[in-house]
């Protein structure tokens, strides 16, 4: 159950980021809603994955988006406590809790976000 430092995990880290591990953003200036995320659905050579982009730094980081599925937002740890929620390949419920603010990114299936 490693946790990492968005602003320090290196690619060799990420790659092997599981749905047991966390990652923390340190800056107080990055948010969930301030933070991008993109799918890449498998090919022949690839797996699944996500890059996650800091809206602050601009830096981005790919992650096996096995990595994320089953987490329902605690994967992710933010300084201002807002949650990013990052669905899989499959149908996901994502909800981001009621009063926190948050981003919720349904992934390639065919999700319910509230």
């Amino acid at each position: 159950m490693p946790i990492y430092n968005f602003e320090t995990i290196t690619d060799a880290q990420a790659s092997t980021f599981a749905s047991t591990d966390t990652l923390i953003f340190g800056s107080a200036s990055e948010t969930a809603t301030r933070t991008t995320v993109l799918f890449t659905p498998a090919s022949a050579t690839t797996t699944d994955s996500v890059t996650i982009i800091s809206g602050t730094t601009g830096k981005s980081v790919i992650f096996p988006q096995a990595g994320f599925v089953g987490t329902a937002g605690k994967a992710v740890i933010y300084v201002d406590g807002s949650q990013l929620l990052v669905g899989s390949t499959a149908a996901d419920t994502l909800t981001v809790a009621a009063g926190q603010p948050g981003a919720a990114y349904g992934g390639m299936g065919a999700d319910a976000i509230t």
